[in-house]
C-alpha cells in the first residue's frame, strides 16, 4: 500500500494565499457592485489614515518653515514697492490740486475787468515777505514799465518798481514804502492815499470829513499815469481821526493777497 505524499509548508501557504486572494477579490467585486467599501479596506483606512494624517504636518512642517524664510525677502520688497507707489500717488494728487488751484485762479482773473487797459499775464516767480516784493515773468520786451499796477485775486496786488528785459519786480501794496492814490467807492466821495501797515492791514488817509463805515470798499483813484481808476484795494474795518495830525484814517484788509495766487496781470 502506497503512502500519501504530504504537502510541504510552502505549498500550504501558497494555497492559502491563493484562496485568500480569490476571497478578497470576490469581496471587492461584490462591494464595488454594491457601490460600497469592503470590510478589509474599511479596517485599513480606520487604523492607518489617522496615523498618516497626524504625521503629515510633521513631515511637511520643516519644508514650509524654510519656504517661508525664503519668501520673507520677497514680501518685504513688495511692501517697499507698495509704499513707494503710495508716496508717488500722494505727490501726484498734491501737484494736481495745486495745478487746479492755479487754473481756477487764472480763469477767474480772465473773467474779471481790464479797467480799460491791456492786461499782460505773468507768473509770480519769487515772493519776498521781508521786502514785500514779488518778481514777475514779464518785462520790458512785453511793454512793462515802472509804475504799472499788478492785479490778482480781484484787486490791486502790487506796483511795478523795477524792470529788465524779460522780468520785473513789484512792491506789494502792503509795503509801508508804497503809497497808492485811492478813493471811497460810492457817495459821498473821499480821496486820499493808501499805504501798507502790515501784510494784513492797510491805512487809507483822507482829508474830507466823511464818515466811512466798516465794509466800505476803497478803490484806486486814477490820479496816476499808469494805474487806472476803480481797481479794488481793500475793505474798511474801522475808521478814526488822528488827534496829533488832524487827518482822517480808515483801516483796511487788502482785497488781493499774495499767498492765494500764482499768476497775476500787469495793466499797461
Amino acid at each position: 500500500m502506497k503512502k500519501r505524499r504530504r504537502l510541504s509548508p510552502d505549498t500550504v501557504w501558497l494555497i492559502l494565499a491563493l484562496v485568500m486572494g480569490l476571497a478578497l477579490g470576490r469581496m471587492q467585486t461584490v462591494a464595488r457592485g454594491n457601490q460600497s467599501v469592503d470590510p478589509l479596506t474599511r479596517t485599513v483606512r480606520t487604523v492607518y489614515l489617522p496615523l498618516g494624517t497626524g504625521l503629515r504636518p510633521m513631515i511637511e512642517g520643516p519644508g514650509m518653515f524654510f519656504s517661508g524664510i525664503g519668501s520673507a525677502g520677497a514680501v518685504a520688497q513688495q511692501r517697499q514697492t507698495i509704499a513707494q507707489l503710495k508716496s508717488a500717488m500722494e505727490l501726484y494728487a498734491a501737484e494736481a490740486a495745486e495745478w487746479q488751484r492755479s487754473y481756477e485762479s487764472l480763469a477767474k482773473q480772465q473773467q474779471g475787468p481790464n479797467y480799460g487797459r491791456i492786461r499782460v499775464p505773468a507768473q509770480i516767480l519769487l515772493y519776498s515777505p521781508y521786502r514785500a516784493t514779488i518778481t514777475l515773468s514779464k518785462g520790458r520786451e512785453h511793454g512793462v514799465v515802472v509804475g504799472q499796477g499788478v492785479v490778482a485775486d480781484g484787486g490791486l496786488l502790487a506796483v511795478v518798481t523795477q524792470v529788465d528785459a524779460v522780468r520785473c519786480q513789484a512792491a506789494l501794496i502792503t509795503s509801508n514804502s508804497q503809497a497808492v492814490g485811492a478813493a471811497l467807492r460810492g457817495e459821498p466821495p473821499a480821496v486820499g492815499l493808501v499805504r501798507g501797515e502790515s501784510s494784513q492791514r492797510l491805512i487809507f488817509e483822507y482829508t474830507q470829513p466823511v464818515a466811512i463805515k466798516p465794509g466800505s470798499v476803497i478803490v484806486t483813484s486814477g490820479f496816476s499815469e499808469h494805474i487806472p481808476p476803480g481797481v479794488p484795494i481793500g475793505f474798511v474795518t474801522e475808521s478814526n481821526k488822528d488827534r496829533d495830525f488832524g487827518s482822517l484814517r480808515a483801516f483796511l484788509v487788502p482785497r488781493a493777497k499774495v499767498d492765494r495766487v500764482r499768476e497775476a496781470w500787469i495793466l499797461k
